[in-house]
């Protein structure tokens, strides 16, 4: 026993102190919070979203009823999914506090870091990489800021981590209940969030076009494919029919991913505003509103499609720079919340100088200085990406795996989508910046070696 403790310690001790190192940031943001704003500052009122969540949560975990409102009649939910409402039901059924749940989900989280580790190992082989991608997402602040917050980022992100670990796995050889597992996870991840609608097509296109390559049978790959929707529609199915019982159809939620964001943001540079809620003059359910927005969104960006590029790339600098520390900061610091100046950027020509200049003293140190890292974490991924892509074989085809699920999000949440957007990806973008790191890093060595 002693000797297996060893060997564990010795193989895996630097990622244990990264472990530890990751619980004790999450800790300080978790006194600084409880500190400053009590129990309910773990989901907060400007966090819309946590108190739904947790209203549901409630409701399933004392009544078995999956609704938000605090008394009867208790209208069966539809806006949002059953996955995180359930994952806190189960803590609150042990001890109801809020404190208590965002305690389990710190915990939670760290099987995020675990997972990133690995996902890096088993894509790319480097180990200082995969070491380093994990220090930086148990540290990273605003990581553990949305960790202390009771909304789906922390749990969908591990979901989807998972997915892509036995993905791979099962495409470097693994058993095919390895492929189930990813589809189960990603099935799950969907019931956390819906903008995961589309993303099992990322995955079955890379099962193929990577399999192919990997001379993986066709047998296996047809067969692996079957398992993997097998997974995902056992996980979502139950869902479905369930909303087809209640509502009349099988989507998973009135949410509209990125389609609703789209369609504002063009309508509002063509100058048409549209009622979708009396739509040609007749009243609309929400079901009906759902499809007509989609519908209009994609008709108008076939319509207009530079238009819709230019708004989606303007979108773009938001969604990777975006550092949300003035927010972050502001819990431990509590006058720097209070001097934090809104002027968001949603990609208007028209409010970029203000955004410019709205940012003085402390507030825009911190702002500043936030856009300063996020530009050199970017920057570093874009190199570990360019490497990847260079050296060809296994290394530029997980590379593009890895660039569609970043690009898939940046796509699906819209205009206007900031830290709190790009959470599920944060492990994507810093496997790529470790990579380009540990490549900068080696380089300088070398550098120095001819030096002397």
């Amino acid at each position: 026993m002693k000797q297996t403790i060893t060997v564990f310690w010795r193989n895996y001790k630097v990622l244990i102190i990264l472990l530890a190192l990751g619980f004790i940031v999450r800790g300080l943001f978790f006194g600084a919070i409880l500190r400053n704003h009590g129990p309910q500052g773990f989901a907060l009122p400007v966090n819309e979203d946590a108190g739904e969540y947790v209203a549901i949560a409630k409701n399933l975990a004392d009544r078995g009823i999956f609704s938000r409102d605090p008394a009867p009649p208790f209208s069966p939910e539809r806006l949002r999914t059953p996955g995180y409402p359930l994952f806190l039901a189960i803590w609150y059924r042990l001890v109801p506090s809020l404190p208590f749940l965002t305690a389990m989900q710190n915990a939670f989280f760290l099987i995020g870091i675990i997972l990133a580790y690995h996902v890096s190992l088993r894509a790319f082989g480097d180990k200082t990489a995969a070491l380093l991608a994990a220090g930086v997402l148990a540290i990273e602040p605003t990581v553990a800021y949305w960790n202390n917050q009771l909304t789906t980022e922390s749990v969908f992100t591990v979901s989807v981590l998972a997915a892509t670990y036995c993905f791979l796995a099962f495409l470097q050889g693994s058993p095919r209940r390895f492929v189930f597992y990813a589809g189960f996870f990603l099935g799950f991840a969907l019931l956390i969030r819906p903008i995961t609608e589309y993303l099992g097509i990322i995955f079955l296109a890379a099962l193929f076009i990577l399999g192919v390559q990997k001379r993986i049978p066709w047998k296996r790959l047809v067969f692996g494919a079957a398992i993997f929707a097998a997974g995902y529609f056992i996980t979502v199915t139950p869902w479905m029919i369930r909303n087809q019982l209640l509502f009349g159809t099988t989507s998973v939620s009135t949410m509209n991913v990125g389609f609703g964001k789209y369609l504002k943001a063009i309508q509002k540079e063509l100058g048409i505003s549209v009622n979708y809620a009396f739509y040609g003059g007749i009243p609309r359910t929400e079901v009906e509103r759902l499809a007509l927005v989609r519908a209009d969104a994609l008709r108008l960006v076939a319509q207009h499609p530079f238009l819709f590029v230019k708004i989606h790339l303007i979108g773009l600098v938001p969604f990777f720079l975006g550092d949300g520390y003035g927010t972050t900061f502001g819990v431990l610091f509590p006058a720097l919340r209070e001097s934090r100046v809104v002027t968001d950027w949603s990609g208007s020509p028209a409010e970029i100088i203000s955004f410019l200049r709205g940012h003085t003293g402390l507030e825009g140190v911190v702002f500043w200085g936030g856009k300063f890292i996020w530009g050199a974490l970017v920057f570093a991924a874009l190199v570990g990406a360019g490497l990847l892509l260079k050296a060809g074989g296994w290394n530029r085809r997980f590379a593009i795996f890895f660039l569609l699920i970043v690009y898939y999000f940046a796509l699906a949440s819209g205009v206007g989508s900031y830290s709190r957007f790009r959470f599920p990806v944060n492990p994507y973008i810093f496997i790529f910046t470790a990579v380009g790191s540990t490549a900068a890093i080696n380089w300088l060595r070398s550098q120095y070696k001819k030096a002397v």
